[in-house]
């Protein structure tokens, strides 16, 4: 149903904004979770931009990945 349509579009979102934030950023291979993810570009000025952008992405990813937590309980407890 509908509920299943809304799962897939959040998991294609969180993939292309994942894949986004590695373009930025890349971090070396396997399952990292957001928050120990590592800025470690260069500190110059030109960058600041680039940090900025790969912190919204990553606060955008754990969003989504929390809103699916809850709609998981809710579908649960219906």
């Amino acid at each position: 149903g509908s509920g299943s349509m809304i799962r897939e579009a959040r998991r294609t979102m969180i993939v292309e904004l994942e894949a986004m934030l590695d373009a930025v950023n890349p971090q070396p291979p396997g399952k990292m979770s957001p928050f120990s993810r590592k800025l470690d570009l260069p500190g110059q000025s030109g960058n600041a931009e680039l940090k900025e952008m790969a912190r919204g992405v990553a606060e955008v990813v754990h969003f989504l990945d929390q809103e699916g937590i809850k709609e998981e309980l809710q579908e649960v407890s219906l």
